[in-house]
């Protein structure tokens, strides 16, 4: 009976972790599917507890509780934790209130370091994950064992099984964590790939344009500039002087499609990201506090180099961050995060704004495709570009009115 519910309560929790990603990656009634699937891997693995022992229940309903907090937000982990608390009640027996003692702390703690930005980056939220759920499997063990001792005061068959019971929390929820971000890992680049694709056409075609058009364009120039010396009257001499600026202008416009088409990087230096980030948000302070928005520096990742455009990389630092003060018309927050992950240095930026669906992400960095009503698309497509041309990688993560997390990665500094 313990195997066969251990089996169980794990099938539950990968099926659950499985089913939440083709909700998200589906992106229809993201909350509503998700808070479902969640609270009902919470109510099997508490129907069918891996073993029962003086009315306490042993089960792996943290994962799917932890799993509510992190991946679906406020609204989706208040509640399935609405409904751990009912179907406890429900289940009733002598220690109901052991269970809310123990648990709902627990659930506290992990809306607290949600909130902080504690669960930030692949690599160091499933170790904060792993290292959470076994310290609250340690917490359960350790009152349940002694309210336990203090009423048999003897040892039994079930005593050595809690120490397993400790461990199997931490490693139920590091595999669940790993295959989710495992699986949406692999979707963020499979778009990633076929942006590039679309990005790559584009910038052939955007190439062969320029260079038709500029050779006309430089002989009239040219012509325009002899004729200005020659012209005797002032009026004709200002109508050749406005010809001149305006194919000045042209000129200009068509260099900025050849930045889309070969976003070049002319000199690569260090960049102190920390340093530069907070310059940015410094220059963008005033563009935030006219639309309510308020800015936040979360951690600093103090030391971090890459080696880049200084100038190009604060492009696109502008570029998110505008996009992002702008995604919240009644006022929110920003929050920026400066961190390292394995060989990358993350910049994450995260705004409490109008979120967008997975298709609307998919198409971002796509030709003239904005969200905004007279945006144009360019920017995010040079921010993609830009990024791509040192080596790195932009990845966004955004729910329709929950907001949107915008990740550069760049590679680290072989100096670092």
């Amino acid at each position: 009976m313990v195997l066969n519910n251990l089996l169980l309560n794990i099938f539950v929790n990968f099926f659950a972790v499985l089913s939440l990603y083709a909700v998200r990656l589906n992106g229809i009634s993201q909350n509503l599917w998700s808070g479902l699937l969640l609270a009902a891997a919470t109510v099997l693995c508490m129907t069918f507890p891996i073993f029962e022992n003086y009315t306490y229940l042993f089960d792996l309903r943290i994962v799917p509780l932890l799993f509510s907090v992190l991946y679906g937000g406020y609204g989706v982990g208040l509640f399935v934790t609405a409904v751990f608390v009912g179907y406890r009640f429900f289940l009733g027996g002598d220690h109901v209130w052991v269970a809310m003692l123990c648990y709902l702390p627990m659930i506290a703690g992990a809306f607290y370091l949600q909130g902080r930005g504690f669960f930030h980056g692949r690599r160091h939220k499933l170790l904060v994950m792993t290292a959470y759920t076994t310290l609250c499997g340690l917490v359960v063990a350790v009152v349940t064992y002694w309210r336990a001792e203090v009423e048999r005061g003897n040892f039994d068959e079930y005593d050595w099984l809690m120490v397993g019971f400790v461990l199997l929390h931490g490693l139920t929820v590091w595999a669940c964590g790993l295959l989710y971000e495992t699986l949406r890992e692999n979707g963020e680049m499979r778009v990633q790939m076929r942006r590039l694709e679309q990005q790559e056409v584009l910038g052939q075609l955007a190439a062969s344009i320029a260079h038709e058009v500029r050779n006309p364009m430089t002989v009239v120039k040219g012509f325009m500039q002899l004729l200005e010396r020659d012209v005797e009257q002032e009026k004709s001499r200002q109508y050749v002087q406005l010809m001149v600026q305006e194919l000045n202008r042209a000129e200009g416009i068509i260099e900025d499609y050849l930045a889309f088409a070969r976003p070049h990087i002319e000199s690569r230096t260090e960049v102190q990201v920390p340093e530069r980030t907070g310059q940015v948000l410094k220059a963008m302070e005033s563009y935030a506090s006219v639309r309510g928005v308020r800015l936040a520096q979360g951690a600093s990742g103090c030391g971090l180099v890459i080696q880049g455009d200084p100038n190009r990389f604060s492009q696109v630092l502008i570029n998110v961050i505008k996009n992002g003060i702008e995604a919240m018309p009644d006022g929110g927050v920003l929050t920026v995060h400066v961190y390292r992950e394995k060989s990358d240095v993350c910049v994450e930026v995260t705004d409490t704004g109008v979120g967008m669906t997975r298709a609307e992400v998919e198409r971002l960095g796509s030709p003239f495709y904005s969200t905004k009503e007279k945006g144009t698309g360019l920017g995010m497509m040079l921010a993609y570009r830009i990024i791509a041309a040192m080596n790195g990688r932009i990845t966004v993560e955004s729910e329709k009115g929950k907001g949107t997390q915008v990740t550069v990665r760049l590679p680290v500094s072989r100096g670092e």
